[in-house]
């Protein structure tokens, strides 16, 4: 009878551990220190009431860490576009130090908006490739790359992810920075 409890009680408890989904969301104004900059405008329809300005060339590097093993997958890229469609590609690099191709994002075209448009935020949909497996003993490196976008670019709100173990927002999103474009568009401040 006890063992049976014991049984139950186990295979309850990994069931748990396995099956747990963890939202998170990562403010891309904290790449480069919070809202109110040329580069991060105030938006009141952002989750965090503001964005970053993002231009062709621009890079974002998020480096995630873990504390405990864990797979991630991406749910959304939060945006806003006031204009022509952009593509952003989103690539990774785990310890072996080189990237690669992870999926792309296809911004939607919101052309006539003459600035209108800034603070409407769409999601790109969830990312089909395969979760991303984090551990303690690596960092794993997201890049998201604007490679193709018309003068002005998009505005970056949010990261949406899902992890299979909870972890504090500190440990997850332990460093990221902005790669200015080395030839900047004339619009990119």
């Amino acid at each position: 009878m006890h063992t049976d409890i014991r049984l139950l009680l186990c295979t309850t408890l990994v069931f748990h551990a396995f099956g747990l989904e963890v939202k998170k969301r990562y403010e891309f104004e904290n790449v480069i220190g919070g809202a109110g900059s040329a580069r991060t405008p105030w938006r009141s329809a952002a989750s965090g009431n503001s964005s970053l300005h993002m231009f062709k060339g621009d890079q974002i590097q998020l480096t995630l860490c873990a504390d405990v093993a864990m797979t991630l997958s991406i749910d959304g890229l939060i945006y806003s576009n006031d204009g022509e469609s952009d593509t952003i590609d989103v690539s990774v690099k785990y310890s072996t130090g080189v990237f690669f191709p992870y999926g792309t994002v296809f911004t939607e075209e919101t052309s006539g908006g003459w600035g209108k448009f800034w603070n409407s935020f769409k999601s790109s949909v969830p990312f089909p490739a395969t979760p991303l497996f984090l551990t303690p003993c690596t960092n794993t490196t997201l890049r998201l790359t604007v490679n193709v976008a018309d003068c002005y670019g998009s505005e970056f709100d949010a990261l949406d992810v899902t992890l299979s173990t909870n972890v504090a927002n500190e440990t997850l999103w332990c460093d990221a920075k902005l790669i200015y474009a080395a030839n900047p568009t004339p619009c990119a401040v």
